[in-house]
């Protein structure tokens, strides 16, 4: 025999976080059922219980047939108990039942990372660890035993999206709210790949952290092209000063024409390479000088850089430490797998032996940069470079167009008829 414990818990904006424990017997019990299996059944019926309840009455009731409404306030107003307080009263009921049943007993309340009252707050270290793991990992639950009055508890967290609109601005518009970050409609842009990718297609479902506002003066097509590339131009050029030298090879594409005008706009002298093609475009975006690679090996040339950004890195550490200057810095965004080797391998080891550093830039997807580049955007300091734009339905065609390496700047992709 063994006794249950079920913590279920709301989180943020768009998602509701739902938890489920299950108290541990002693070592003499042999359960029929696992404390996970259990919890995952408590919650299972838990959520479709609530899931029928906001879809098929107060969705039905409230929105499309709006003959009642559905309030905090429920007893005032002659109203509809609000989901999460058919939850709450479920299971204030199950926590009262279950004193008088001491070999089966569980019970549950909803948390969130972001209470609109504060008894929804987490109040174990392990229900806060719980919260922000399923908050930040798509899709998985999160698991883990703790000891609460002497006893041993399997508690269980569980992510839930909100089953309807009303959920998620009955949470955040609420004047207790503290997720007043993003409204239903708002526009965002943001690079997902750490999140299962999924840009092409018309609905995708990923951390608000990832995201922000676009900016009032910023197309659809234009904000689609730039998180990615706009981050990492970003993060390789955070530390460049006025009157450095900054070499950008591969300069003709998405990362290349956002860091040639960022690098300009912090003083920099600007080098850019890429094909004889690319060349009076790259020109006219700022750069001070040109460079066809299919001419002329930059790192043959003997002259010095103090930053060299590569977003098509193909040659040996050597080669590029001989085209730094003494405290220069090589920073690679992509480039063939043997050189990505190389400098994971070796870069730490051979910027411990000199004064120039060789590393890779790290994709750190994340709001505060987004804003940052939306900054940027605004002062006139950077302009999306567009190549061409193709309708989802001829993606194929998008990447057709990419395989050449004749583009200059980002291909997107339109979703139906949004410019």
């Amino acid at each position: 025999k063994f006794k249950t414990k079920v913590l279920l818990s709301t989180g943020a904006a768009a998602s509701l976080v739902a938890g489920a424990g299950t108290a541990i017997g002693s070592a003499g019990d042999k359960p029929s059922i696992t404390p996970k299996a259990m919890a995952d059944a408590l919650h299972l019926v838990m959520d479709s219980d609530r899931t029928v309840y906001t879809k098929m009455i107060v969705n039905r009731l409230v929105k499309k047939e709006k003959v009642i409404k559905a309030s905090e306030h429920f007893e005032d107003d002659k109203a509809l108990v609000l989901p999460a307080q058919m939850f709450r009263f479920g299971s204030e009921l199950v926590a009262k039942r279950s004193e008088k049943l001491p070999d089966v007993q569980f019970s549950y309340s909803l948390q969130s990372m972001w209470p609109v009252n504060k008894q929804n707050a987490p109040k174990t270290a392990v229900e806060k660890e719980g919260l922000k793991y399923v908050a930040e990992n798509k899709g998985k639950n999160f698991y883990a035993e703790e000891e609460l009055g002497g006893k041993k508890y399997f508690t269980a967290i569980y992510a839930d999206t909100a089953v309807a609109p009303v959920c998620v601005s009955c949470h955040n518009e609420h004047k207790d709210s503290q997720k007043r970050d993003f409204k239903i409609g708002d526009a965002v842009f943001g690079d997902i790949s750490g999140h299962g990718w999924g840009g092409f297609a018309e609905y995708v479902c990923v951390p608000e952290s990832v995201l922000a506002p676009i900016s009032p003066g910023m197309s659809f097509i234009q904000a689609a092209s730039v998180p990615q590339a706009g981050l990492m131009a970003l993060a390789g050029l955070r530390d460049v000063k006025a009157g450095q030298v900054v070499l950008l090879n591969g300069a003709g594409g998405g990362v290349g024409t956002i860091g040639i005008q960022l690098a300009k706009s912090s003083g920099a002298e600007v080098i850019a390479v890429d094909s004889a093609l690319k060349q009076q475009a790259m020109l006219d975006l700022g750069a001070d000088r040109v460079i066809d690679y299919t001419e002329t090996d930059f790192t043959q040339t003997g002259d010095r850089y103090d930053l060299i950004l590569d977003v098509v890195a193909n040659r040996s550490i050597r080669d590029y430490q001989r085209a730094l200057t003494p405290h220069g810095t090589f920073s690679m965004i992509g480039g063939s797998t043997r050189t990505i080797l190389r400098v994971l391998g070796f870069g730490s080891i051979a910027s411990r032996r000199s004064s120039k550093s060789i590393g890779i830039v790290p994709l750190l997807p994340n709001r505060k940069d987004l804003l940052e580049l939306n900054s940027h955007f605004e002062s006139g300091s950077f302009a999306p470079v567009i190549d061409s734009v193709f309708p989802l339905n001829d993606t194929r065609d998008a990447f057709a167009r990419f395989g050449t390496a004749g583009h200059f700047g980002k291909i997107v992709i339109r979703i139906g008829d949004e410019e």
